[in-house]
């Protein structure tokens, strides 16, 4: 549900690039167990095309998925906070 809300805010602010975090929604985590594949992201991105994608253009002309979302990690947490204190 928070994910169509996301979206439903995105779209209200003019249609703006909508970032999830894509550790908590795929398999990329090491504690989640199981196929993924179908995850809210790909149901989203069939009715919102303004979704941060972090899949190389020319990996997805060779045929290889879009990954959406942004994967937070250690060095991503830093790089977001530091960013978020310079634009403070």
């Amino acid at each position: 549900m928070l994910a169509w809300k996301a979206t439903q805010i995105a779209e209200w602010y003019g249609h703006a690039l909508l970032a999830i975090e894509s550790n908590t929604l795929t398999s990329e985590s090491e504690d989640t167990e199981g196929d993924h594949f179908l995850t809210i992201m790909d149901t989203i991105c069939d009715f919102y095309d303004n979704l941060f994608a972090r899949t190389d253009p020319d990996k997805v002309k060779q045929g290889i998925p879009i990954k959406y979302g942004f994967h937070t990690n250690k060095q991503t947490k830093s790089m977001i906070i530091d960013r978020l204190l310079a634009a403070m």
